[in-house]
């Protein structure tokens, strides 16, 4: 009897955990895990367009938004980007500095072969409170979906301005054997 009120306690008490992953993979209540690829996972719950102006000042709040409902201090924050982009590191490090403190803050370089430039920013949530009480006041000022759509690239045109789309060489009239003989030259072309 003993041995099954000891169960039904341990059992109850892990009900008060929450284990955070934005990815879905396994973790305990230590971490708030929003790696691996954050900015793709965050984007893929509010899209944002790549091109849209102050896309890092966007990805603060959203990030801010899954952690404000997901996390609680004295969790391990944990954000990654795969390939090192200088946006990933300016909204890692404003989202870290507004949770854990600029002092709490550990960048880790995770470079591969397939990646690089990729790293990972690691810190305790010690202000949580705080970080939701300036996005709470941020979203009164002008909401997220307010500067993603004042910010996003018009699209009327059908293509950006700014956007070279290369221009093939014409393929001539008679067939070339060399791509097929020698396995040399070809290529793309337009008629």
């Amino acid at each position: 009897m003993k041995q099954i009120l000891t169960m039904l306690f341990m059992l109850i008490s892990l009900g008060n955990a929450v284990a955070v992953s934005l990815n879905g993979r396994p973790t305990d209540d230590s971490v708030c895990d929003l790696g691996t690829m954050t900015t793709y996972r965050l984007g893929r719950i509010t899209f944002v367009d790549g091109n849209t102006q102050q896309i890092d000042k966007i990805f603060v709040r959203l990030a801010l938004r899954f952690i404000s409902k997901s996390c609680r201090d004295g969790q391990e924050l944990i954000m990654h980007s795969d390939f090192g982009t200088q946006m990933d590191e300016n909204y890692f490090r404003d989202v870290a500095t507004l949770l854990c403190g600029a002092a709490n803050i550990k960048r880790e370089v995770l470079a591969t072969s397939e990646q690089p430039h990729a790293f990972q920013v690691k810190c305790t949530i010690v202000k949580l409170r705080t970080a939701t009480a300036w996005l709470t006041n941020a979203e009164s000022d002008k909401s997220t979906e307010a500067m993603i759509a004042e910010g996003a690239p018009s699209r009327q045109s059908g293509v950006p301005p700014d956007d070279k789309t290369p221009t093939l060489p014409k393929c001539s009239e008679r067939p070339r054997f060399g791509p097929f003989i020698l396995g040399v030259g070809g290529g793309a072309c337009r008629d």
